[in-house]
């Protein structure tokens, strides 16, 4: 977990740059580190997880999504090309439903700003929260979820992804 959340870090431009502390009193010894920096750091580590609670967010969810090694072959058979909003259209008409892929799975998290949804590792975005509940807790979607998801290009736009990334695949029920 701590690899996950040091990586989300990195990722969001907090290694960049270099450490400096103007205030530092320089240690006795050359090699030495004392114990003011020491408790500097360790201030400074406090203050960074006080205001990370989206950046562990994140981590966790793209944590807890990883797809086993076990299960990636049976997952991505569902895989497709990435489809348009008018194709789920077309499908969903024809009576279609989606089908969400037991093979992979799914979680999503919320702050004040947005939320996100995560599947097999990655992070998406969304402003609609419950969408991505949506997405996450059913496991088949029909036309009336879809016009419901329609109405949010961003969503849309999330569903397309999953689609050709596996996540959710076309099933006929008659």
């Amino acid at each position: 977990m701590l690899d996950a959340v040091t990586n989300a870090l990195l990722e969001g431009n907090l290694g960049q740059g270099r450490y400096s502390d103007p205030e530092l009193i320089t240690a006795q010894h050359t090699h030495e580190i004392s114990q003011q920096t020491v408790t500097k750091i360790k201030q400074l580590l406090h203050d960074v997880i006080d205001e990370a609670d989206p950046l562990i967010a994140s981590a966790l969810g793209r944590l807890v999504t990883d797809t086993k090694n076990s299960l990636i072959e049976l997952a991505e058979d569902n895989s497709s090309d990435l489809p348009t909003a008018e194709e789920l259209t077309v499908q969903f008409k024809q009576g279609k439903v989606l089908e969400r892929n037991l093979y992979y799975r799914f979680a999503w998290t919320r702050n004040d700003q947005t939320s996100q949804l995560f599947f097999a590792a990655e992070a998406y975005d969304l402003i609609d929260y419950e969408h991505a509940i949506l997405l996450t807790e059913k496991t088949l979607l029909t036309e009336a979820e879809w016009r419901l998801l329609s109405l949010n290009p961003q969503s849309v736009d999330v569903l397309c992804e999953l689609i050709a990334e596996g996540g959710w695949f076309w099933q006929d029920l008659s």
